[in-house]
């Protein structure tokens, strides 16, 4: 199945964050760069970062809740530490940050 598929990115014992978007949404368009450049600019070895398009309700889709677009899920160790719906790039720059405080912790 997609969400076994999907089990060894968000079980990583660092910070996973996961963009499901639509290409044809406006919102999703808009976070997109930041998105890119925040995962370009990041520390691998505590961040990871992932973008999934979701073009139709799907396994993954219903299997982690997702009921809007674009959601941002922050994983650690298999376990969704956060989401941010309808997220704008402010907003995801702000739980980046917070993100990347704590993973100056992460064992």
């Amino acid at each position: 199945s997609l969400y076994a598929k999907f089990q060894p990115q968000i079980n990583q014992d660092k910070y996973t964050i996961v963009d499901f978007f639509g290409a044809w949404k406006a919102p999703c368009k808009e976070i997109a760069p930041v998105f890119e450049e925040l995962a370009e600019n990041a520390d691998e070895t505590k961040m990871a970062f992932y973008a999934v398009e979701t073009k139709e309700p799907g396994e993954l889709v219903k299997e982690l809740g997702i009921r809007s677009l674009p959601s941002l899920m922050i994983f650690r160790s298999g376990l969704k530490m956060d989401i941010l719906v309808s997220s704008s790039p402010e907003k995801l720059t702000a739980s980046h940050r917070t993100v990347a405080d704590l993973s100056k912790y992460a064992y």
